[in-house]
């Protein structure tokens, strides 16, 4: 990691196109972040937008903005990111997802930091720097055609890849302490994490990545009675020692693909021909995330404050608004079987996976009936 961040930091001096890849969860964006915070741009905003969270028509009036009346529902002048991002910095994650209508009008972007507006001649100009991530492999886009070569080069200036989280376990105490600072200390007292729980967590084979460590530290941040993090409040199957067959029988299996499945349905289903209320909301919250988080407490029971929080450190969620959006997403997870609800109101009410996602023949009857709500 000190090697990754030497690196980031030298990138960082130069106003340089930096394209970072790696395996979905591998902490991309957070590369992309400390990109722009140790640059001169630091003071200007960072605008982050997941090219495969919009669809084509939508995604190119986030992206470039539009003017009133430039298709049905463009009832005002819409600012785009780039704009937004004027003197600072623009994130495209996901950039492998574009179309290649897309890509052309990125590169124009690139090349001359003009662009137009949906529905307006007059060009834009913008002073931004621009970051891209992608888990796919854009060279090999490049030779079945999906991914435009002049594109490719233009944002291959300065390459970055971050390796799986199991090839790079030195990293792991540095992620964990990075993660307590930014999740924990809410009542004043610094969570400190036990040689024992590291150690764990170091054998641990990390298939979500950097994303699966940020929820672990999460859990355990609700599970420990003191700020001594111990291997007590880590997931059964991070904990030495921890026999198979106790795990299979208190923790159920979670059926991943079709959780996906379940997850994607759920944002591309149609109303009237019009984008899903959750893909409206979504705003930069990736699916992956939702599910790393959904997997993460499977058969236990998480309460709206605990998914508000999550939504507040995923997205641009302010405070003021996590709450209403955390709910809008609960409402859609439930009326797409995703969630259920344990049916108790105000602060006792608490949300777990559906049991078609669990191998409930598997789990003790104590955890149907779920704890209280964390």
């Amino acid at each position: 990691m000190r090697a990754l961040y030497a690196m980031l930091t030298k990138v960082a001096r130069h106003d340089l196109t930096a394209l970072i890849t790696g395996p979905s969860g591998v902490g991309k964006e957070l590369a992309a972040r400390a990109i722009h915070d140790l640059s001169p741009r630091r003071d200007r905003p960072l605008v982050t937008i997941h090219c495969g969270a919009f669809p084509e028509n939508l995604l190119e009036s986030e992206l470039f903005g539009h003017c009133k009346g430039a298709f049905t529902g463009a009832t005002r002048d819409r600012m785009g990111r780039f704009e937004q991002a004027d003197g600072g910095t623009v994130f495209l994650d996901e950039v492998g997802e574009l179309s290649l209508a897309l890509q052309v009008k990125l590169l124009r972007v690139i090349q001359f930091r003009t662009f137009e507006r949906l529905g307006e001649n007059k060009m834009v100009r913008v002073n931004v720097r621009l970051i891209a991530a992608t888990h796919r492999d854009l060279k090999q886009g490049v030779a079945e055609g999906w991914f435009r070569e002049d594109l490719y080069y233009r944002l291959n200036v300065v390459p970055i890849e971050i390796p799986r989280l199991k090839e790079r376990r030195e990293d792991i105490p540095l992620l964990v302490d990075y993660f307590l600072g930014r999740h924990g200390g809410g009542d004043g007292r610094r969570p400190v994490m036990t040689p024992a729980a590291l150690a764990a967590l170091e054998k641990h084979a990390f298939p979500g990545n950097v994303r699966e460590l940020e929820n672990i530290v999460q859990r355990a941040l609700v599970f420990a009675d003191t700020p001594l993090i111990d291997t007590a409040a880590l997931p059964p199957d991070v904990r030495p020692n921890y026999p198979e067959t106790h795990a299979d029988i208190d923790r159920p299996g979670v059926d991943c693909e079709a959780l996906s499945a379940a997850l994607q349905h759920a944002v591309i289903r149609n109303h009237d021909g019009q984008p899903a209320p959750w893909h409206r909301r979504l705003r930069c919250i990736k699916l992956e995330a939702i599910e790393t988080f959904l997997r993460t407490w499977g058969a236990d029971w998480f309460s709206r404050k605990r998914y508000a929080r999550f939504l507040e450190n995923h997205g641009n969620h302010h405070q003021r608004g996590k709450y209403k959006t955390a709910g809008d997403h609960l409402a859609i997870l439930r009326a797409n079987r995703i969630c259920v609800h344990n049916h108790q109101k105000s602060n006792r009410a608490a949300y777990r996976l559906h049991d078609r996602f669990l191998s409930w023949d598997r789990v003790i009857g104590s955890c149907k009936s779920g704890p209280c709500p964390r």
